[in-house]
C-alpha cells in the first residue's frame, strides 16, 4: 500500500483504541493485544513463515498451510522422484524369487547325479559265486582246441606252428599232464562230403565241425603214439579253404551237444574235469553273420552264443577255459568295419580283438615266428590245468572271496590264493592248494 494510505489507517487505529479501551478491558483483551493484531494485518511481511522452514526448498510455496498434516504421505512417494516407480516394486519382488528359486535349484540337481552312475557302480552290480569239485588224485587235465586258419595266404604260418610242436608238446609231457589236442579250421561254408574232400583230400571223413586228422584217431592224447609228429601233419591243413575263414564258428560247431555226445564224431574230446583251452591261429577277422547257419549274427550275438555254449560243458568239475589268439595285431584299422565282411582282404582281427576282451583271453602277433609265443600258451595253460580255476564273469577289486568247503583262504601268494586279472583266474597255492583235494572250491565276488 502507498504511504498516504498507511498513514490515514494508523491515524484511525489510534482513535478507535482510545474510544474502546474500556470496551476492550471488559472482553479481556490488551490494549496491546489488540494492537499488534491490527498491526499484523497490515503489515503481514513483517511475520515469520513457517512452512519454509519445515519443507524442504524443492517444495512449492503455494503449499497450503494445512500442509503439514497431509505432508507425510506425498513427501515419501515424492523423494525417490528420479527413480521410477515400477523399480521398487519390480526389483525385490523379482530377485528374491529368481536368485534364490534358480540357484539352489540348478546346483543340487547337476552336480550330485552322476556320482551313483560313474563314481559308485556298486549299486549296479550283480553277486556271481562259481564252484568247482577238486578230484582227490589230482591229475591235471586238458582239452586242447586248435582252429587252424585253411585260406590261401596261411602256408607260412602253418609251417611255423608245426615247427613249434615240439617244444609245445613236450611241456605237458614234462608235467604229467594229461592232454586231448583236436584240430579244426576256418571254413564251415558247407557240409557236401565231396566239398571237404577236396579240401582236405588226406584227412580222416573232413566236415564241418568234425575234429580233423590224418590218422585214426579223430584227435591226440598224451596216450598216442608219436603225437608231436601227428600234430605236425595235421596243422598243415592246407590253403584251400573258404576265403570267410571263422575260427570261432567252426569251434562252435565241434562243441555242439549233437556232435560231443555219445555217438558224436567229437565224442570223449571234450571231459567234464578238464580244462578247455582253445588257441585261434588266422591271419584274417572272423566273417561274422556269413556262417549259413547263422546269417546276419552280430558280433554281440556270436560271443553269447560261445558264452552260452561254454557254459553248458564246463561245469563245476572242470577248471573252466581258456582263450589264446594269434592273429594280426600289426594290421591297420579300417576307418569302417560292418559284417558280413565285403572287402576280400580282412586283416584287421576285430572280431577277435573283441572276443578276447569279453573271455579275457591273450592276443600274439600271427605274422612273426611266434614259436615262442606257443610255448608262453603252453605254459600258461599247464598253470591254469594244474592250480588255476577260470571265473564266468570279471569281479570288482576287493569284492573276492575264496573258500574250501566253507573255510575262508586268504589272498595270500605263498599259502592262500592269487588273482590273475590278465587270464581272469583264482590261483590256490601251498597250503590252500594241498587243502582243496577232493574238496570244494567256492569263489564268490561282485562283478558289473
Amino acid at each position: 500500500m502507498d504511504s498516504r494510505t498507511y498513514h490515514v489507517k494508523v491515524a484511525l487505529l489510534t482513535v478507535l483504541a482510545t474510544v474502546g479501551l474500556s470496551a476492550c478491558n471488559n472482553t479481556g483483551f490488551s490494549v496491546s493485544q489488540l494492537g499488534q493484531r491490527e498491526l499484523d494485518k497490515l503489515n503481514p511481511t513483517d511475520q515469520p513463515t513457517p512452512i519454509p522452514s519445515v519443507f524442504p526448498t524443492s517444495v512449492p510455496t503455494s503449499v497450503p498451510t494445512s500442509a503439514p498434516t497431509s505432508a507425510p504421505t506425498p513427501v515419501p512417494t515424492s523423494v525417490p522422484t528420479s527413480a521410477p516407480t515400477s523399480v521398487p516394486t519390480s526389483a525385490p519382488t523379482s530377485v528374491p524369487t529368481s536368485v534364490p528359486t534358480s540357484a539352489p535349484t540348478s546346483v543340487p540337481t547337476s552336480t550330485p547325479s552322476p556320482v551313483p552312475t560313474v563314481v559308485v557302480p556298486q549299486p549296479t552290480s550283480k553277486s556271481q559265486q562259481d564252484a568247482f569239485n577238486v578230484p582227490a588224485n589230482i591229475v591235471p587235465k586238458v582239452d586242447m582246441l586248435f582252429c587252424v586258419d585253411n585260406s590261401g595266404s596261411m602256408a607260412d604260418k602253418q609251417k611255423v606252428l608245426a615247427d613249434s610242436v615240439d617244444t609245445f608238446i613236450g611241456q605237458f609231457v614234462a608235467r604229467g599232464i594229461d592232454y586231448h589236442i583236436g584240430i579244426v579250421t576256418t571254413d564251415v561254408s558247407s557240409v557236401a562230403n565231396n566239398y571237404w574232400q577236396g579240401r582236405l583230400p588226406s584227412y580222416l571223413q573232413p566236415n564241418r565241425g568234425r575234429l580233423e586228422s590224418r590218422y585214426s584217431e579223430r584227435y591226440l592224447s598224451s596216450s598216442s603214439q608219436n603225437s608231436v609228429d601227428k600234430f605236425k601233419a595235421n596243422a598243415k591243413v592246407g590253403t584251400s579253404g573258404s576265403g570267410e575263414e571263422q575260427c570261432f564258428s567252426s569251434m562252435l560247431y565241434a562243441l555242439d551237444e549233437s556232435i560231443v555226445s555219445s555217438g558224436g564224431f567229437n565224442e570223449h574230446f571234450v571231459r567234464d574235469d578238464a580244462l578247455l583251452s582253445m588257441i585261434v591261429i588266422s591271419d584274417e577277422d572272423e566273417a561274422v553273420g556269413s556262417d549259413p547257419g547263422h546269417r546276419g549274427e552280430t558280433v554281440d550275438a556270436l560271443i553269447q552264443r560261445m558264452k552260452s555254449r561254454l557254459s553248458a560243458v564246463k561245469g563245476s568239475n572242470s577248471r573252466g577255459y581258456s582263450f589264446d589268439f594269434v592273429i594280426n595285431k600289426t594290421a591297420p584299422k579300417p576307418s569302417r568295419i560292418t559284417y558280413p565282411l565285403t572287402a576280400s582282404v580282412n586283416s584287421y582281427p576285430n572280431f577277435y580283438f573283441a572276443a578276447a576282451e569279453a573271455f579275457v583271453g591273450k592276443t600274439y602277433d600271427v605274422l612273426r615266428n611266434f614259436g615262442g609265443d606257443l610255448a608262453k600258451i603252453g605254459g600258461d595253460i599247464i598253470n591254469q590245468a594244474e592250480r588255476e580255476y577260470k571265473l564266468s564273469q570279471k569281479p570288482i577289486d576287493g569284492s573276492i572271496v575264496v573258500k574250501i568247503d566253507g573255510d575262508l583262504i586268504a589272498a595270500d601268494a605263498t599259502n592262500g590264493y592269487i588273482f590273475h586279472a590278465d587270464r581272469n583266474t583264482i590261483e590256490l597255492a601251498g597250503d590252500a592248494l594241498e587243502a582243496s583235494a577232493g574238496r570244494r572250491v567256492t569263489v564268490d565276488y561282485r562283478y558289473l
